[in-house]
């Protein structure tokens, strides 16, 4: 059984290709790389750095993408991203 994946490309991989791409087969998909900083401070409401994290309904797995320099950080924020299900 092969495993299709969807590689993670800056500017591209928004949930609304990812989907389409789920639609055609592709089993595993990856966000954009998402900068815990940027993230954590993202004021309220702030949509942007929230879309890179939508999923679409059509989408199996996903696989969120964190980047940054403090590994304190990086954890404070996919501590929060788990906390609400991503």
């Amino acid at each position: 059984m092969e495993l299709f994946r969807l590689a993670p490309l800056c500017g591209v991989t928004d949930w609304p290709f990812r989907s389409l791409c789920a639609e055609q087969g592709c089993e595993v998909g990856y966000t954009e790389m998402v900068s815990a900083m940027g993230f954590l401070c993202a004021p309220e409401g702030q949509p942007a750095t929230y879309q890179l994290l939508e999923r679409g309904p059509a989408e199996k797995k996903l696989i969120l993408q964190l980047f940054g320099r403090d590994p304190d950080t990086v954890a404070r924020a996919a501590a929060i991203l788990s906390a609400t299900g991503k």
